[in-house]
């Protein structure tokens, strides 16, 4: 090897290396966005979390989610599990002491509910989906007889990402609901609402939402001012 090689082998031995790659696109979570990526770790620009508790943007597949909520109409505590990267299954508990979110109407009762959430729409910064959350609940008036009914709720959602660590989101909620027994009545509450998350770390987020709009009931009865209103946290794992 000649003189000239050698100092081209060492000065090639000696330039430092850029190990951050740029590139269009990357995926998280089954999510495409815009970023870079570093030998050290991901960092990813442009597309916030790539979950939510207010927007439509689900868990991820196979990822787990706890999030529990307190406020009017009570208190409620959510499981949530990944069956794909854009649908989410799982179960609700809530315990209330105001009848589905009626200030008219303030008694004890509990909802047992199968939740699913769809994301059919996400460009990185704007979200869109729904989710549907079947069940059934059991309300206790004071010296009357158990009221049973079930919950059909249904809900449309879009996300705002507003930052990497805050989202906003709105929502067009119909928590429908039909009532058994002798006074038995579909009841279709129109709520219209929207709520903020800042997310204190990728996996733990906290939360406020609040809707509010009439509940209209089939039988007759005069409609209702129905209000929903939470904070609470969110986690993912």
């Amino acid at each position: 090897m000649n003189m000239t090689s050698l100092l081209v082998v060492l000065l090639l031995a000696g330039e430092p290396k850029n190990t951050d790659v740029s590139v269009d696109s990357v995926t998280v979570n089954g999510e495409k966005t815009s970023g870079t990526v570093s030998s050290a770790g991901a960092t990813v620009t442009g597309a916030g979390q790539q979950w939510s508790v207010v927007t439509a943007r689900t868990v991820g597949a196979g990822a787990n989610s706890l999030q529990g909520g307190v406020g009017f109409p009570g208190v409620q505590a959510t499981f949530l599990h990944g069956i794909t990267h854009v649908f989410d299954l799982g179960g609700r508990i809530s315990v209330n002491y105001g009848r589905e979110g009626m200030v008219r109407s303030l008694m004890p009762g509990m909802k047992l509910q199968a939740v699913g959430r769809y994301k059919f729409f996400d460009n990185g910064k704007v979200n869109i989906g729904a989710s549907f959350m079947p069940g059934l609940m059991f309300y206790f008036p004071n010296g009357g007889s158990t009221l049973a009914g079930m919950a059909l709720p249904l809900a449309l959602n879009v996300g705002i990402v507003a930052s990497s660590a805050l989202n906003v989101g709105i929502v067009f909620d119909m928590p429908m609901w039909v009532q058994f027994g002798r006074t038995a009545s579909l009841v279709v509450p129109i709520l219209m609402g929207g709520g903020a998350e800042y997310f204190l770390s990728s996996t733990v987020a906290v939360w406020f939402d609040m809707r509010m709009g009439p509940a209209i009931w089939t039988d007759g009865t005069p409609a209702a001012f129905a209000f929903e209103s939470r904070v609470g946290v969110g986690w993912r794992f």
